[in-house]
């Protein structure tokens, strides 16, 4: 199923590796979709400094990115795909050569290959069948008449200020929608309450209900957690429908604590939030295995996992 896309960008310029991979990281965790890198300066120095800040973020975060760069020749192009990001985008008021422009769309495909231009240049434009990047968003009758009319692809840049996501994503041909309005948001939030407006999204779907889970006395289902790179197992804790719900809901792993009998989404008070990559039931629908990326600490001790202390072992 094609689903519409939340994906925020990142402006590199001026800005330091590690603020940049920072903030990939924190949008990779929050639910983003992929992101959008750009750093449009023709300087010859910065565009080789931008390729190295793509290899950098291609290695450190396990979605597709786009890399908005400066093109002259299709090597502009097969340069920035070396460094492993998914697509590019090009500024259509930078782009003298649409010869070159064409040899990159029929190299990589016009799916990967984005003109990113504002709303004004895309309704004035006789191109019909690219991938566009739009912004400076009015949305038009004219806009609008244009992105459901022609056989494209749209990803809509906007800041959100005036517009909404419902409607922007609304629009037919509309792919994606990309802001940098979303620095502290949980997008996998956001995608479940646009998923209730009826809107196709990359969510957690759950192939059983809670109501078919085997559950203990209290209606508590166990839930053994891991790493899902090494599968290092972190802890064991209980789930309740409201914390199973709220755990799809979020992506961030949430449990019912027995002791205090209430709610808690692991890392609200330490920091060291679990983000949700796959959950497993075993065969029996008794127990719950989540694979996650842990931050910091999976145990309350400081420790890694929980599981620290040794208790038997033969030698």
């Amino acid at each position: 199923m094609a689903y519409k896309k939340l994906i925020p960008f990142i402006n590199t310029e001026s800005e330091a590796l590690a603020n940049i991979l920072k903030r990939a990281k924190k949008y990779v965790d929050a639910g983003a979709d992929e992101l959008f890198i750009f750093r449009y300066s023709a300087n010859s120095i910065e565009r080789d400094e931008f390729l190295s800040v793509l290899k950098e973020i291609n290695k450190a975060i396990e979605i597709p990115v786009t890399a908005g760069i400066y093109f002259e020749s299709l090597e502009d192009a097969k340069r920035a795909f070396n460094t492993g990001v998914s697509k590019i985008a090009i500024q259509n008021k930078k782009l003298d050569d649409y010869v070159e422009f064409n040899k990159a769309i029929q190299r990589f495909g016009s799916e990967n290959v984005f003109l990113e231009m504002d709303e004004k240049e895309f309704i004035e434009s006789e191109f019909t069948t690219y991938s566009y990047i739009v912004k400076h968003l009015s949305l038009c009758d004219e806009f609008i008449s244009k992105a459901e009319g022609c056989d494209c692809n749209i990803m809509l840049r906007d800041s959100l200020r005036k517009n909404d996501m419902t409607t922007l994503l609304g629009i037919k041909n509309v792919s994606a929608l990309s802001t940098n309005a979303w620095v502290d948001n949980n997008l996998m939030f956001i995608k479940k309450e646009l998923a209730k407006k009826g809107l196709d999204m990359n969510v957690f779907l759950t192939s059983l209900s809670f109501a078919d889970f085997k559950l203990d006395s209290l209606g508590l289902i166990p839930v053994i957690v891991q790493d899902y790179k090494n599968d290092e197992v972190l802890m064991l804790a209980y789930m309740n429908e409201e914390a199973y719900n709220k755990t799809l809901e979020t992506g961030k792993m949430t449990y019912y604590s027995r002791s205090r009998n209430q709610l808690w989404c692991k890392g609200d008070t330490s920091g060291h939030y679990q983000y949700v990559k796959k959950l497993y039931i075993d065969c029996d629908n008794d127990t719950i295995l989540a694979k996650v990326e842990q931050i910091g600490a999976a145990c309350h001790t400081g420790n890694r996992t929980c599981f620290f202390t040794e208790l038997a072992n033969k030698d």
